[in-house]
């Protein structure tokens, strides 16, 4: 009995601790890694619920993606139409003005745009190592 009693706590201590890596893989940015429940103990509500928080931490992720890429899709059209009108400004110090803020807004809309692509994976990016003498 006291054998049967050890062999259950360390079958529980080690889908305890897979559950836990399974946690800490989702923590590291892993949002595919899942746990693998067995069984109606605590333990597999314990891997069902590491399951669930993925899911929901990855559903709420993609919908910050998509709000961030459908504000900087908004904003384009504006900001484009400001750029345009600055053109039309007398020549001078107040259109300068107007128009080094127009620039850093397209540029932060670009910016934001780009950032949206690269989460959502619709586009890669290229890296090279440098070495640093």
């Amino acid at each position: 009995m006291p054998l049967t009693r050890l062999l259950l706590g360390v079958r529980m201590g080690r889908r305890a601790t897979a559950a836990a890596r399974t946690a800490e893989r989702i923590t590291d940015g892993d949002l595919d890694a899942r746990a693998r429940p067995h069984g109606h103990d605590e333990i597999a509500r314990l891997a069902a619920s590491v399951n669930a928080m993925a899911d929901a931490l990855g559903a709420r992720l993609e919908a910050e993606r998509r709000v961030t890429a459908d504000i900087a899709h908004e904003l384009r059209t504006p900001v484009a139409g400001m750029a345009t009108a600055v053109g039309l400004l007398t020549p001078g110090r107040a259109s300068d003005l107007v128009a080094g803020s127009v620039h850093k807004l397209r540029g932060l809309v670009e910016d934001v745009l780009e950032v949206a692509r690269l989460d959502s994976h619709a586009a890669a990016v290229d890296t090279e190592v440098r070495l640093v003498r």
